[in-house]
């Protein structure tokens, strides 16, 4: 007997000349190799050389692989494909039940799930089956599920183990005395595979008393998708479409200018960009020269996010893989980009009270020195007012009245800055010249 494992498979069949698939979330795999990528296959059958079907995971979609892929129409239930006889594709419809189709019996007629799902069936009894689910008989030979193994019975002889611990979607094909047998062991996430001569099962060991319930299967789970790497923030892909319209069509060598322009006006939050070329250099990427730089990431990520430099039309961004911080180039501020004015940080206040309330005093009083030495000059000024408004008007040249109407103007600049208490105080209430400057 010929034993072999397939890893990961979801899905298996093979034949008695020893061809096999398996199928797994992520491909096909065959004897020959691994066919081209296509969803998860469920449920997969083998045909002709080159032949291979099955349920579409996500569409539920039949797949033919015939010199490539082709949809074959819509699959209903489980184990809904299937080759005849004759090598044709043949789809299960609501009249074969929700079981699909099991196998192809001898006399090429198509056998359903639901007429071989345990042995308490019509077709089961008609062959004295007991302690049997999910079966498959060709000849004298019986294959399916038992107690908790696969088990393989010959005519009315007693079950013995194939394949023991759980084994489920179970195929079983025959070419005269050779044999062939594939089984998919969720719980360990494998198929298994068996080639043998129909005399080699009288030598396995017997199974133990058949159960009374059918074995429950597990369902079938699709793996944990894993967590999607960053994509360009909003605002980062807004800023990129706003500025691609300066560089020209196609990019060209202008492709690290515009990433470049990019990342400084994000470069607070950390954007730059990253040398293909290594060493952390990236040559003048304000004048369009090529440097290698084609990827806008941030510094503190391990994702980057790949920006087409040679499209046509709106940018484009699409994933990349775990980046080398050694790589990472800080943006330099391209010619022409000029950045708006950053207010000052407002400092947080001091959590310690005292000292929040002595630097307050020490303010108030430098306001007070500087007020009062304003109210010096005030009353300095005011002095020299006076004396002028003593002499008599006509006595006023042209000249004294002009000075007197720069005093004035300097007196009120003055009164601004000084409280309307203390400016009361010093100047003695509203001051105006107004009618006394005669012409």
């Amino acid at each position: 007997m010929i034993r072999t494992e397939v890893r990961d498979a979801i899905g298996a069949d093979c034949l008695p000349n020893g061809s096999w698939v398996a199928t797994t979330w992520l491909d096909v795999r065959t004897e020959a190799g691994t066919l081209p990528s296509i969803e998860a296959l469920l449920y997969p059958r083998l045909g002709a050389p080159g032949r291979v079907a099955g349920q579409g995971q996500g569409t539920g979609m039949a797949w033919l692989h015939q010199n490539g892929w082709t949809s074959a129409g819509q699959t209903f239930g489980v184990n809904p494909v299937i080759f005849d006889a004759g090598g044709n594709l043949v789809l299960a419809t609501v009249a074969q039940g929700s079981q699909g189709y099991r196998y192809v019996a001898a006399d090429g007629r198509l056998v359903t799930g639901d007429e071989t799902i345990n042995s308490s069936t019509a077709l089961a009894q008609s062959y004295g089956l007991v302690g049997f689910w999910e079966w498959t008989r060709q000849g004298d030979v019986t294959i399916g599920q038992g107690q908790a193994a696969c088990i393989v019975q010959r005519g009315n002889g007693p079950h013995r183990v194939l394949e023991p611990g759980g084994c489920y979607d179970i195929r079983f094909t025959r070419d005269g005395d050779q044999c062939a047998i594939a089984m998919i062991k969720r719980e360990e996430r494998k198929a298994v595979y068996l080639w043998a001569h129909v005399s080699e099962f009288d030598a396995l060991p017997l199974e133990g008393t058949p159960p009374i319930e059918p074995p429950i299967e597990p369902p079938i789970e699709p793996p944990v998708e894993p967590e999607k790497p960053m994509q360009l923030p909003d605002d980062v892909f807004a800023t990129l479409q706003a500025v691609r319209p300066k560089y020209p069509t196609p990019l060209g060598q202008n492709g690290a200018a515009l990433l470049n322009e990019v990342a400084w006006i994000h470069r607070a939050q950390g954007w730059g960009l990253e040398s293909k070329s290594g060493g952390n250099v990236c040559a003048q990427p304000t004048t369009g020269t090529t440097c290698g730089c084609d990827i806008l990431r941030t510094i503190d990520k391990g994702w980057d996010v790949l920006v087409d430099t040679e499209g046509a039309g709106t940018p484009v961004q699409s994933e990349s893989g775990p980046a080398d911080p050694a790589r990472f180039v800080h943006p330099v501020q391209p010619s022409g980009v000029v950045d708006p004015p950053i207010d000052p940080p407002i400092d947080p206040p001091d959590d310690d009270l005292e000292a929040r309330v002595e630097a307050l005093e020490l303010r108030t009083d430098a306001l007070e020195v500087e007020n009062s030495e304003q109210a010096y000059k005030i009353i300095d000024l005011t002095r020299r007012v006076t004396l002028l408004e003593a002499a008599p008007g006509g006595g006023l040249t042209a000249e004294e009245r002009a000075n007197l109407e720069r005093l004035d103007a300097l007196l009120s600049a003055l009164q601004v800055g000084i409280p309307s208490s203390r400016a009361g105080s010093v100047l003695g209430g509203p001051h105006s010249h107004v009618t006394r400057w005669e012409p």
